[in-house]
């Protein structure tokens, strides 16, 4: 017998909605996703797993008992205008910009290892200084 996995629906329904994914296109893949998202059924294991994959979403955020506040390592200097900052990150940008951490940090241990001196013009620039 496969059994359920009890897991919050608002957690699926921001996992979905944090993809930018409809329910329609998803209820394609996924058949009993309404009735997951009103609490009626769970899904199984293996179903949650395809679901977290789908949305790309770590699958133990779904266990949580509600959705983490993401935020961005760095600072975030996207605009729609001169005062409103987006606060909407997708998935691809928050992979890219961890993923682009992950490299940063290998290569500072890497050239750390090695011995590299750091680059004489590393900063030198201030702010103070004339253009």
């Amino acid at each position: 017998m496969v059994s359920a996995v009890p897991v919050k629906p608002k957690l699926l329904i921001w996992a979905r909605e944090r993809a930018g994914i409809t329910q329609d296109a998803l209820v394609i893949k996924f058949k009993k996703l309404p009735e997951w998202e009103r609490g009626s059924a769970y899904p199984t294991f293996k179903q949650l797993e395809a679901f977290a994959r789908t949305v790309r979403v770590p699958f133990g955020y779904l266990f949580l008992n509600s959705p983490p506040e993401e935020r961005l390592p760095i600072p975030d200097f996207r605009t729609v205008s001169e005062k409103e900052k987006r606060g909407d990150m997708s998935p691809d940008l928050m992979d890219t910009v961890h993923a682009m951490l992950r490299r940063q940090r290998w290569l500072h241990e890497y050239l750390t290892g090695q011995k590299v001196e750091p680059l004489f013009f590393a900063g030198s620039a201030h702010l103070t200084a004339p253009p």
